[in-house]
């Protein structure tokens, strides 16, 4: 049974303690054997002993010190696509961070929001609901979430250009690492990234079979519960798998209106993937997803009253830093549908590399919100109550070709298209004034079109020397 750390070498088999310092267990059983020596035979014999019992150990400890100056560590290659093609980080002439997905589990990182904590340069800004959120990467991105104003940090999924952040604020299924890519990025990822770039890499389908069930339970009844299987569906030719998601929380903050606990979450969800090689050369991927998620988070908790008045409209809640009740009457929430559907086509001709990915992108966002924060309407403080509608769609088409590898000169160049719209209505559900506003409607597209490319010159004092070029037109 071991009784202390490894590292102090300490452990214990049966009654008998043991250090495991080098050779010293040899020479602690030496020790005994003297002590025995000298009570029964004397000094002479004792010493005698310890002699002859000393000497094979000598080659025994050369040999221990030779073997270990033999021993390498070898470290495991960091691999990224912040190129638009694989390579090690080591190689890549960009500033990433990269986030295994291992590690993701273990910390039990399951969205954007969560990784800001192990990448010290990205900050994720958080609003009344998803589509309200936007990223930040060190310091630079866009304040306004309005329809009419892009982002500044691209999202990519899977080579899938996301056109709004609050499209993959939600949970993350499958993933195998996520890379952050700081600083301008727009001649490889478009026009919106002149912050910089959050690379999703989900997992692939492998040929071993397997499955798993992961529960989780934490404080405040909140409980998430994953399962996944996958494997080959025909040996060497198809293989596939699929993760779902159920989680829910109750919440951590008293609406004492009603007794209820808000600002928790449900959520279900699930991703799949197909990836189909006829031959060696051609690797085609299928890919969908879909995630619903209900969120009763509340407009904001009271933390200082500025008047008496609307603090004595308040009570029983008391507005303070610590506060962490609400009244309410009209239920905070926001509904949030997110799906998609992606083909990507890897054909490699020759030692070059023809890519092409096609997808789809749905998101509707529905979101409910008290204006007011308060559960008796006054003539002082009357209802300000609203819902607000949003319906994003956009379809994308990439084709880029990457040439060999390790060569004097490296390039990649394609082209990319982008067709987005979205509607937008707002519609004030409860308003207690003489002169109520009515609904507003908007709707917005665009179509980007852009030409890119990117060569790199391998030379010896300069090994990832950059030269690229890019052109985009954007109609709207």
């Amino acid at each position: 049974m071991r009784i202390a750390l490894s590292d102090q070498g300490i452990f214990q088999v049966g009654t008998q303690m043991h250090t495991t310092h080098g050779d010293s267990i040899k020479h602690t059983l030496l020790a005994q054997a003297i002590d025995q020596a000298h009570a029964a035979r004397g000094r002479r014999y004792g010493w005698l002993l310890m002699g002859l019992a000393a000497l094979p150990w000598v080659p025994a400890m050369a040999d221990n010190a030779a073997t270990q100056s033999t021993e390498t560590v070898a470290l495991e290659s960091v691999t990224v696509t912040a190129t638009r093609r694989e390579e090690s980080l080591q190689k890549v002439p960009v500033a990433v961070s990269v986030i295994q997905g291992e590690q993701l589990e273990r910390d039990n990182r399951n969205g954007v929001a969560s990784i800001v904590q192990q990448v010290p340069s990205l900050n994720f800004r958080t609003g009344a609901s998803n589509k309200d959120t936007s990223l930040f990467i060190r310091g630079v991105g866009t304040i306004s979430t309005s329809p009419g104003v892009e982002p500044t940090v691209a999202t990519v999924i899977d080579g899938v250009v996301y056109a709004r952040p609050g499209q993959a604020t939600l949970d993350l299924l499958d993933l195998e690492r996520i890379e952050v890519l700081r600083g301008p990025q727009g001649t490889l990822f478009g026009k919106n990234a002149s912050a910089g770039v959050l690379n999703v890499t989900t997992k692939a389908p492998t040929e071993e079979t397997h499955g798993y069930i992961d529960q989780s339970y934490y404080s405040g009844n909140e409980s998430r519960t994953r399962f996944g299987i996958g494997g080959s569906l025909i040996p060497q030719t198809l293989k596939g798998s699929i993760t779902t998601l159920f989680g829910s929380y109750d919440g951590n903050v008293d609406n004492k209106l009603n007794g209820q606990e808000v600002n928790g979450y449900n959520r279900k969800g699930a991703r799949g993937k197909l990836e189909f090689t006829p031959n060696d050369d051609i690797t085609f991927t299928l890919a969908a997803d879909y995630m619903q998620s209900h969120d009763d988070a509340p407009n904001g908790v009271v933390s200082k009253a500025l008047t008496p008045a609307f603090a004595s409209a308040l009570s029983p809640v008391r507005a303070d830093s610590d506060n962490r009740n609400v009244l309410s009457d009209y239920r905070s929430h926001v509904e949030d549908v997110n799906k998609g559907l992606s083909g990507q086509l890897d054909w490699q001709l020759g030692d070059y590399t023809l890519t092409s990915i096609t997808a789809w992108r749905g998101w509707d966002n529905t979101q409910y919100q008290d204006g007011d924060r308060l559960g008796t309407v006054t003539a002082a403080f009357p209802g300000t109550e609203d819902k607000g509608d949003l319906e994003f769609n956009q379809y994308s088409q990439e084709l880029r070709l990457a040439s060999p590898k390790g060569q004097f000169v490296e390039y990649v160049g394609g082209l990319f298209y982008m067709h987005a719209w979205q509607e937008r209505r707002d519609l004030p559900a409860h308003a207690h004034h003489a002169n109520p506003s009515g609904p507003w409607y908007r709707r917005l597209q665009h179509h980007h079109r852009q030409l890119f490319g990117i060569r790199r010159n391998h030379l010896q004092l300069h090994p990832g020397l950059p030269c690229d070029c890019r052109g985009a037109l954007d109609p709207r």
